[in-house]
């Protein structure tokens, strides 16, 4: 599933529950009303740096919106409830608490390795290669 499809799904989520209502996002961040409506509904694409100043006026990052429209997609019942991905990514210690596996603790590691530029294009490669696998 593409990326851009995973971020419309979280943000759509968040604007059903009118928390914060699609206005306030259009407005505080100056993209017009049917512009914001276009992009929820397919017909409208934004850019990356559009995609991450929307993430953080929800106080989240372009990562955890993707994880939280993938999440969505395969119902879990609870999709907003996440350690920081950023915390994961960072602290070994994090990673060891929430129970990841070896295998999963030496990707983090490789990824804390990666330049910041590679580290989104990775993690949307890898979440699309696991919506593939599970959907078979």
């Amino acid at each position: 599933m593409e990326h851009l499809e995973l971020f419309r799904v979280a943000l759509k989520s968040f604007t059903d529950q009118k928390n914060p209502p699609q206005s306030d996002i259009a407005d505080t961040l100056g993209i017009g009303r049917t512009q914001l409506n276009d992009f929820l509904k397919g017909r409208k694409d934004f850019s990356g740096k559009r995609l991450e100043e929307i993430a953080k006026y929800l106080s989240k990052t372009f990562t955890e919106m993707l994880i939280i429209g993938e999440r969505i997609l395969s119902g879990e019942p609870h999709p907003y409830d996440m350690p920081n991905i950023e915390t994961l990514i960072q602290s070994p210690e994090a990673a060891q608490i929430y129970g990841l596996s070896a295998r999963e603790s030496k990707i983090i590691e490789i990824w804390r390795s990666l330049p910041e530029e590679h580290k989104n294009e990775l993690y949307v490669l890898m979440l699309e290669r696991h919506y593939y696998v599970t959907k078979k």
